[in-house]
């Protein structure tokens, strides 16, 4: 059923305006006094992505609740393209439209060998395509991550630099490069509590609240994951559960239960609008993390120190064509970042790191800038 109805919201949703609509079919059934009667529609362009379940490899629910990797992709096969087309016209993703891309649903495990198993499933029951490669049933590979600490008595959140996240998106990115022809990896759920007694807590570092840490960590948990090379992130949730419930999840909301914005959600607001439209370059350092950042040729570069014990480190950044830069700080209930003009100094710029990001760049555009390393590098 999942497969022809899928087929059916594509068709409305998606960008193809040929389908034919002798396959489709809708309730002509009012749902209550004035509702309009529904209509078949077409090409919409509404939806560019679709993903097939949630978390069905969640094995904590046993047997009932899991889905090995040929299971699951034994579905996806039927919804990504009726399995091949055998399933019928009406059956698949793919059918409905060839531009909508199936992501594969959220998997719980930090590991990609569930991944292999299905890439396995499709080698033997897809084959291959005319350019070799095996006709995978899925355009983007798709994981959940918090980011935690498990090694002490009470679990909590942890620092995105000190926790398995750096290891656990390669991991993901380069299966995706070895057997999937590099498609893009998602991350669909991350995100940190700000209820101390929740197990996925953000916690109070030094002067700063735990909503200062959520936010610090929620806007380097964005710049990691861009620089592992993952494709888009996602926080759980847009909105609080129940800020005073210690339940997991239930505080992690970048606005509150009002969809008044959060501190986090001020730092990915003003960050995105001065470099939404940058992308990740190279990196510079790892302590203080200086990574640059590069559109049409202009740069900007993100400097935050990837710890979580309040440490401050004094760096530098040379601009030798310029007699001054903009510095760049997230701060609370602003649209945009703060800014400060500093002086270059003998072509050099003096900065002091610390867990909040901070993001450099020249006035008006950044020059080409030589990078010197920090006093703090060893």
């Amino acid at each position: 059923m999942k497969r022809k109805d899928r087929f059916s919201v594509c068709s409305r949703y998606g960008r193809n305006s040929n389908v034919p609509l002798s396959l489709l079919k809708v309730s002509t059934q009012p749902r209550w006094t004035g509702d309009p009667v529904n209509t078949v529609k077409v090409g919409l362009a509404l939806v560019k992505y679709i993903e097939c379940g949630n978390e069905l490899d969640k094995w904590w629910r046993g047997a009932n609740g899991y889905m090995n990797a040929y299971q699951y992709t034994t579905l996806l096969s039927a919804f990504y393209d009726g399995h091949k087309g055998l399933l019928g016209a009406d059956v698949g993703v793919k059918n409905a439209d060839t531009t909508m891309q199936v992501v594969i649903g959220g998997l719980a495990s930090n590991n990609p060998s569930y991944i292999r198993a299905m890439v396995e499933w499709c080698r033997q029951n897809r084959g291959y395509k005319a350019d070799g490669q095996i006709n995978l049933c899925w355009d983007v590979i798709n994981y959940h991550f918090y980011s935690r600490d498990t090694s002490i008595t009470s679990p909590r959140g942890a620092a995105p630099e000190v926790s398995n996240t750096i290891s656990v998106a390669r991991a993901f990115v380069n299966f995706s490069e070895k057997y999937c022809n590099s498609m893009p990896v998602w991350v669909t759920e991350t995100g940190f509590d700000i209820n101390q007694g929740s197990r996925q807590k953000a916690i109070a570092i030094g002067d700063k609240s735990a909503s200062q840490t959520q936010a610090d960590w929620s806007l380097r948990s964005v710049l990691t994951f861009l620089r592992e090379g993952i494709s888009s992130l996602f926080f759980f949730e847009l909105n609080d559960g129940n800020v005073n419930s210690a339940t997991k999840y239930a505080s992690m909301g970048l606005t509150d239960a009002l969809f008044k914005r959060k501190l986090p959600m001020d730092y990915l607001f003003q960050t995105s609008q001065l470099m939404g439209s940058f992308h990740y370059n190279r990196s510079l350092q790892q302590m203080p993390v200086i990574d640059e950042y590069e559109n049409k040729g202009k740069l900007i570069y993100a400097v935050w120190v990837a710890d979580e014990k309040g440490t401050t480190i004094p760096c530098s950044l040379s601009f030798p064509a310029d007699d001054s830069v903009i510095v760049y700080r997230p701060v609370s209930g602003s649209d945009i970042l703060q800014t400060e003009t500093i002086a270059v100094v003998n072509g050099i710029v003096q900065l002091t790191a610390t867990e909040t990001p901070l993001f450099v760049a020249t006035k008006p555009t950044p020059a080409n800038q030589q990078y010197v390393i920090s006093k703090k590098l060893r």
